[in-house]
């Protein structure tokens, strides 16, 4: 290249193409694009193997990025550093709302939409998989529902990250924040303070150190499979008021030490069937009146 006239400044050549390619063997972010007017459309006569990698302007808070975020069939726009031979293209940007020739959603831009007729792909995936009527009180008949995704998707005030997979974050106009998943799996931050976590598949929490967590509300826990809790210390449950369970088939204690109980009130028991004490030590009953029938 003749740096002196060829560089960029002296001969200063525009293009704008189609990405026909992005997988750089060197990983810098580069594509391949058939230039509209500098290449011809008939891929038998230049196929896209022929084409120059054009490399990409990166943000100086971002030198070197490995991805750019461009996807085969966008238009990009941008210039020649070696001028009129056209074989070191430099993409500048991309143009949004274009895709030529190539199958697929048409921009990402439109992640942030919501119109009738482009819904939103993060409404349309939350409307599929919504829960609904979790038992919070089997006796009582008593449940709950995920909230719906409230109607505050608008453009332009709407930012959208998204990525060709599906994952997208979601930024509304009014603040509410969403990172979500293809799988349904999402966390949002509404507005008013509501925080919802939906995990579509397995759940891992790991926590090196302490764990506090204070909850001025109630807390309803439904559980359709078992719950196994292993504590290697000690067990301090305070209950200011009563404790109501209704347990539906057996219960089984082994207990290896000691059990106290002190009960300040009345006790009232009473067995349907067969009861069978057994004791290898002594047995003590101290009352004031004991009756036995």
């Amino acid at each position: 290249m003749d740096f002196t006239k060829d560089f960029l400044g002296y001969n200063f050549v525009w293009f704008i193409g189609e990405v026909e390619d992005r997988n750089d063997p060197l990983r810098l972010g580069r594509v391949k694009v058939r230039c509209f007017g500098w290449h011809t459309t008939d891929k038998a006569v230049l196929p896209k193997e022929n084409l120059p990698w054009a490399s990409t302007v990166q943000p100086v808070t971002n030198p070197a990025a490995s991805s750019t975020g461009l996807t085969i069939g966008v238009w990009v726009f941008g210039f020649f550093l070696d001028g009129q031979r056209a074989q070191k293209p430099v993409v500048m940007g991309h143009i949004p709302g274009y895709r030529f020739g190539s199958p697929g959603q048409s921009e990402i831009p439109a992640a942030a939409r919501a119109e009738e007729e482009y819904p939103s792909p993060i409404s349309a995936v939350r409307a599929e998989n919504i829960t609904e009527e979790v038992a919070v009180d089997k006796n009582a008949e008593t449940t709950w529902n995920e909230p719906t995704e409230p109607t505050d998707v608008t453009y332009p005030e709407t930012a959208t990250t998204a990525h060709e997979s599906g994952f997208i974050i979601q930024t509304t106009g009014e603040g509410r924040h969403t990172l979500f998943s293809p799988s349904g799996s999402y966390e949002e931050m509404q507005v008013d303070g509501t925080r919802i976590s939906k995990v579509q598949k397995d759940n891992y929490q790991i926590v090196a150190g302490d764990d506090y967590v204070e909850i001025t509300g109630t807390v309803n826990l439904t559980v359709n499979g078992n719950v196994n809790w292993n504590i290697a210390g000690d067990w301090t449950m305070n209950v200011g008021g009563s404790v109501n369970q209704t347990i539906g088939q057996d219960i089984n204690q082994t207990v290896e030490g000691n059990v106290s109980e002190f009960v300040s009130g009345n006790v009232s028991e009473t067995t349907q069937g067969s009861k069978s004490d057994r004791t290898s030590g002594s047995v003590t009953i101290t009352g004031s009146t004991i009756d036995l029938n």
